[in-house]
């Protein structure tokens, strides 16, 4: 943000900046790797890296990129709601997202089921190289009925209060989308004051969360940095087929499936779509948290992308906490990589469970760094699989979450734009133009 009375060159810079973004922020992280694999090599160890500080410049960006996340969210489900109007069209877009998002998630779990009996990572790995459980990774059961009562939230300010720490971000999300709903419902003269009310939030929290965009190479570079610093290529020598099946999966998924879907439902052009949400991707991947990416994916996607405001403050915010592709392929690969290390076959019918499973856990997944491990406890439990062999996949996690959090990101943003290109074709007039809708 730049004061009107600011000169002339330095608006000029600053908007310069911003457009070569996507490059300074690939660069920071081809630098940050670089940097972090030249100090694994040189003999830096972890706890080294922690003394030198080296993460704190990482984790203050993420911090800030934190901070606006729930009343932005709030701000952005509430307003969209609301501008959306007529109540016919929010069902329509609920729908649209529900059967979008859980279609998807299924669609990734059979792609990495699929792959694992291709490839069979599991088999001949070296059980002795299987590190201790964390502590904090337990099996915790719960009912479908357990399940549909932490969807209503008891506390919207409790929730809004532990958000990220939590993970209770979706009670809170379905209850602004039930206020902005009503909210839409009213006469205009009474709903007048909370439109502005939230529109002003959301307009403020933008331009917080620009500032915060602005520092986004030098963040994703410490980030990086001290990612490879501390693990280096070693996790892939070890389990290198493991990470290969689900990168395999994830690029199946992000490259083929999603384009395709982009394409023949939506109209959409996806390189363009690509570019204009490469912020975005970029972050992701180097924070490893749909959440933390949640503001500058909804810059992409309105700013950049042309998505409606009422489009992207519904489905990105719904998407970021409920919609995990790569997190779901992530954890059915990882069931069946652990099946097959210790030589256990399971049913049809156990890998039915496992895909189901898969896809209700990744709903249920907070949208921060490594919270699948939990909630791959609960599938291995469920199927009868050693909880030990968490272990095995421990030391690669961390460089997988960041490769399927940007699939998880992609696939929020590839629902927005078809929902969009397929609303265009409905009514051009009232939607206007769009750079990622082919002409």
């Amino acid at each position: 943000m730049v004061s009107e009375n600011a000169p002339a060159s330095g608006r000029s810079r600053l908007g310069a900046y911003r457009r070569a973004l996507p490059w300074w922020v690939l660069a920071g992280v081809g630098l940050g790797a670089a940097t972090g694999l030249g100090l694994h090599a040189a003999g830096v160890r972890p706890e080294e890296v922690d003394r030198w500080g080296l993460g704190v410049p990482g984790d203050l960006f993420l911090r800030a990129l934190q901070m606006v996340v729930v009343p932005l969210v709030v701000a952005a489900i509430v307003t969209g709601m609301s501008g959306a109007g007529d109540l016919r069209r929010i069902g329509r877009l609920g729908l649209w997202t529900a059967v979008f998002y859980v279609g998807t998630t299924a669609l990734s779990v059979l792609q990495g089921l699929l792959l694992v009996h291709l490839i069979q990572p599991g088999r001949g790995v070296d059980l002795s190289l299987a590190g201790p459980v964390p502590d904090d990774i337990a099996v915790q059961g719960i009912s479908f009925g357990d399940f549909m009562l932490g969807l209503v939230s008891q506390n919207p300010v409790g929730d809004a209060a532990a958000g990220l720490a939590e993970g209770r971000l979706l009670p809170l999300l379905l209850f602004c989308v039930l206020f902005g709903g009503v909210l839409s419902t009213l006469p205009e003269k009474t709903r007048a004051p909370m439109d502005g009310l939230f529109s002003a939030l959301y307009e403020v929290m933008m331009r917080v969360t620009d500032l915060v965009v602005l520092c986004t190479p030098v963040g994703v570079f410490f980030l990086l940095l001290c990612t490879f610093a501390r693990h280096g290529t070693d996790p892939f020598a070890s389990i290198g087929l493991f990470g290969l099946t689900v990168v395999l999966g994830l690029a199946l998924h992000a490259l083929v499936v999603l384009p395709l879907l982009l394409k023949l439902l939506g109209g959409v052009s996806p390189g363009r779509l690509a570019r204009a949400m490469s912020p975005a991707l970029l972050t992701a991947f180097s924070t490893s948290s749909s959440s933390a990416t949640l503001p500058l994916t909804l810059e992409c996607a309105t700013e950049r992308a042309g998505v409606p405001r009422h489009v992207a403050h519904f489905v990105l915010p719904v998407g970021a906490t409920a919609n995990m592709d790569g997190t779901a392929l992530y954890e059915a690969v990882a069931a069946l990589f652990v099946a097959q290390a210790y030589g256990i076959h399971l049913e049809p019918s156990q890998q039915l469970t496992v895909l189901v499973l898969a896809v209700l856990a990744s709903i249920g997944t907070a949208a921060i760094p490594s919270a699948s491990l939990v909630m791959i406890a609960v599938v291995l439990s469920a199927v009868g699989l050693p909880l030990e062999g968490i272990g095995l996949i421990l030391a690669l996690d961390r460089l997988l979450d960041m490769a399927r959090t940007t699939v998880n990101v992609w696939g929020d943003a590839s629902c927005a734009a078809i929902y969009a290109g397929r609303e265009r074709r409905r009514t051009p007039d009232a939607v206007g133009p769009d750079p990622v809708v082919d002409r």
